[in-house]
């Protein structure tokens, strides 16, 4: 069987490992609003359980470092996708499986209010072993609330 491993064929499946096979971005109800090669955005719904201040209703310092390494790493992926497109089914499972993140800061800038959150990926840097990420977290109301620099391991 030959099995077709373009990255445009590969992005539902890495959409779907993201959203409903990781039980920690499920618990937080992580959703992907936009994933194509060049872009990486993703969304959370503001919710009770992820406020971590509950005077002011924000949403928790540690949710939002973990929505930027989350989108970090899915736009990580998403660069060592097209480095290896045509590669076999089991490479490619192996290279992703084989990431990690190596390093990451976080800026809070504001504090996280807001029906839902936005954050978006752009890569700084993408060489064989390392990709360097920016990710930047917004508000509904457009609001830049945090923003975070990370290294992946490809």
């Amino acid at each position: 069987m030959n099995i077709d491993t373009t990255l445009l064929n590969i992005l539902p499946v890495l959409k779907s490992v993201y959203e409903k096979k990781m039980p920690f971005n499920k618990h937080i109800g992580l959703k992907i609003d936009t994933l194509t090669p060049d872009e990486t955005i993703m969304r959370i719904d503001m919710d009770n359980h992820l406020i971590g201040n509950y005077s002011k209703n924000v949403l928790h310092g540690g949710v939002l470092s973990s929505i930027i390494d989350v989108t970090g790493g899915l736009m990580a992926s998403v660069e060592l996708l097209k480095r290896i497109e045509g590669s076999t089914p089991d490479e490619i499972a192996k290279r992703l499986g084989g990431m990690a993140t190596i390093d990451m800061r976080v800026d809070f800038l504001r504090p996280g209010k807001g029906a839902f959150f936005l954050a978006r990926g752009k890569v700084i840097r993408c060489g064989a072993r390392i990709a360097l990420i920016q990710i930047d977290v917004f508000s509904d109301n457009e609001t830049h609330v945090a923003t975070g620099l990370a290294n992946y391991k490809l």
